[in-house]
């Protein structure tokens, strides 16, 4: 007889998100979520940070997936690329402080490009 297979639970995606200047909490910033299954498609907002925490269900797959934090006078700050039935503890953000005018320059395999400079 065939059985059916149910499907595997969604991973709950958490973390916090701190200054790096003086270790206190980001009370407001938004939390994005890449995905690699999409190619070069621009990320997704998965999550509000209330109170220097964030939480999101994230379906189980296959895809490799990075987040990146955005909070305004911050420089957003990136994950390591991760695979939903990988995650085992929260994420952990540190973010520097910035100007408000922030861009990420990706390479055409979508990696961070590190000392670009963009001409206005």
């Amino acid at each position: 007889a065939l059985t059916s297979v149910p499907p595997a639970e969604p991973v709950l995606v958490a973390g916090s998100v701190t200054d790096a200047t003086n270790s206190h909490l980001v009370e407001s910033a938004e939390v994005y979520l890449y995905d690699s299954s999409f190619g070069q498609a621009p990320p997704h907002r998965v999550a509000e940070v209330k109170n220097g925490e964030f939480s999101f269900k994230l379906d189980r797959s296959d895809a490799t997936y990075t987040l990146e934090v955005r909070a305004s006078g911050y420089e957003p700050a990136q994950s390591q690329p991760f695979q939903a039935g990988t995650v085992t503890q929260p994420f952990i953000f540190v973010l520097k402080e910035g100007g408000d005018i922030a861009a990420l320059v990706l390479s055409p395999d979508g990696h961070p490009v590190e000392g670009a400079e963009v001409a206005g």
